[in-house]
């Protein structure tokens, strides 16, 4: 079979993802980027796989390195980090050190993201005493400015040679174009499945299984099982838009599972989840094959509770529930996060205003959905009926 043409496709060879261009001997080959995607998907990835702690940070990268990116959830022991960070301190990073210091990780080695106090204490921790090697900890700009764009893009060049180092693979402009189609074929298929959550043709549960499955295997696989629950179901099938009282759900990187089927076993869904594991995970598709269009894609998505981002914060918690049109909100918080219940402060005039009533409820990291969370909940959703 014929290969295109590729020449042209590559206009940001003058920025900083040209340091991982083709060699110029290799540049004027007529290797075109169909039999390069066909290499590359007979040999490019390993079975290292390679944790990452926020949605902030491009898993292309490590993707394009030939390594698995696996986005880390909190375990649900706290225990074994006990000895090494403050009782008072974030359950989810005390989970995350839990479950490596109790060997609960299967991983090669971990990235850290530079986004407040907590993920610098928790690096620092890490590096001292967990087996599993910390790669680094990448700076977060705290802005969305063209500036902090340009640093942050900088900051992720800085990663690429960190990985390059460690698995003996600097990547070329071609394999790291592969990676961001590849992410970009995802956010499609996750934009369609969350629609199809939305109208009630997928269960919470299979949403959040989904979800899960595609943040933590390589994405090829992923793109494949996504695809298969994308494929529209026959004429009559389908179980249609279910009725009942809709919920905004507030959480940090994990919403439990049970907590979602909970609901659903009540009758009533949920119609938007505003976690580190669905709406402020990246799907608009990334704009350009560099690091400049990573760095801005993943600035500029929807953040999470942080300094200096409330406004930003506010105008998506509205945008939420202007277009999902929810009769409640449930705010399912880590214990000790304070930027998480400060924002809750303000957040809960929103609602107020809008005379939607909302539920706070905090995970301690260890009861998991206790039963007085669901007689609290069970409660609440009675009231909204």
């Amino acid at each position: 079979m014929g290969c295109a043409d590729t020449s042209g496709m590559f206009p940001h060879r003058d920025r900083d993802a040209a340091a991982f261009a083709r060699p110029s001997s290799q540049a004027a080959d007529p290797f075109s980027a169909a039999c390069f995607v066909k290499w590359l998907e007979t040999n490019h990835m390993t079975t290292k796989r390679i944790g990452y702690t926020s949605p902030y940070l491009p898993p292309e990268i490590i993707f394009a390195s030939g390594l698995t990116p696996v986005r880390l959830r909190p375990a649900e022991s706290l225990s074994a980090a006990d000895g090494f960070l403050p009782r008072n301190f974030s359950v989810e990073a005390r989970a995350l050190l839990s479950a490596a210091l109790n060997n609960g990780l299967d991983l090669e080695a971990v990235v850290f993201l530079d986004e407040d106090d907590t993920s610098r204490r928790l690096f620092d921790v890490w590096q001292a005493y967990a087996e599993i090697p910390a790669l680094g900890l990448v700076p977060l700009p705290r802005l969305d400015s063209e500036p902090a764009c340009q640093r942050y893009a900088r900051a992720l060049v800085e990663l690429a040679d960190s990985l390059a180092t460690y698995s003996g693979h600097r990547f070329t402009d071609y394999e790291l174009l592969y990676a961001i189609d590849i992410y970009n074929e995802q956010r499609c298929l996750w934009r369609s499945l969350r629609q199809r959550w939305i109208e009630g043709a997928l269960s919470a549960s299979e949403w959040h299984d989904l979800r899960w499955m595609a943040l933590t295997t390589d994405p090829v696989s992923a793109n494949a099982e996504l695809a298969a629950h994308v494929s529209p179901l026959p004429t009559g099938e389908g179980p249609g838009v279910r009725e009942g009282t809709r919920l905004l759900l507030l959480g940090g990187m994990n919403i439990p599972r049970q907590l979602l089927a909970f609901i659903e076993s009540c009758g009533a869904r949920v119609v938007a989840e505003d976690s580190e594991a669905d709406e402020r995970v990246v799907t608009e598709p990334v704009s350009g094959p560099d690091m400049d269009a990573l760095a801005a894609a993943y600035l500029t998505k929807p953040c999470g509770p942080r300094p200096n981002a409330l406004a930003r914060r506010l105008e998506r918690v509205t945008q939420l529930l202007d277009e999902r049109g929810p009769h409640g909100v449930i705010a399912y918080y880590p214990k000790f996060a304070d930027a998480y219940l400060a924002e809750y402060l303000v957040l809960a005039e929103v609602f107020k205003a809008r005379g939607l009533p909302a539920l706070l409820l905090e995970d301690d990291g260890e009861s998991g959905f206790s039963g007085q969370q669901r007689t609290r909940l069970e409660a609440f959703l009675e009231v909204l009926s």
